[in-house]
């Protein structure tokens, strides 16, 4: 009988390794998001710190805009402007996000200031600086 568990219970884990991929199964390893560089300086996807943080984010695409929610905190990010709007206030970034029209690119410095700041989820540069933890 405890075999016939055993046995069951190694499939169920072969089969979600198959559909999920083993990095997917442990719970506890930490997410990561890629940083990238234009023009030398240190870029994070703004899509890729929504889904990771688990945060609602919706495009308006008339307009351009990337609106970006958590819990009673709205982030708006305009296309290719140094300035973002958190809830009411709005912010300089001094270096201007990059959309290239399938993503928002923030700056990592000022937009992991403003996060802090507000008390968002927080990002931290790992030591090989390509990947944020």
């Amino acid at each position: 009988m405890k075999l016939k568990i055993f046995i069951i219970n190694l499939i169920s884990l072969i089969s979600l390794q198959f559909l999920f991929g083993a990095e997917n199964i442990n719970n506890n390893q930490s997410a990561t998001i890629e940083v990238v560089r234009f023009n030398n300086i240190q870029y994070i996807s703004a899509i890729d710190y929504a889904n990771q943080s688990k945060m609602k984010y919706v495009f308006i695409e008339n307009k351009e805009k990337l609106i970006i929610q958590y819990i009673s905190n709205k982030i708006i990010v305009s296309p290719n402007s140094s300035y973002m709007q958190i809830n009411e206030a709005i912010y300089n970034l001094s270096i201007p996000t990059i959309f290239d029209g399938n993503g928002f690119w923030m700056p990592l410095n000022s937009f992991s200031k403003l996060i802090m700041y507000h008390n968002l989820p927080s990002i931290k540069l790992d030591s090989s600086e390509k990947f944020i933890l």
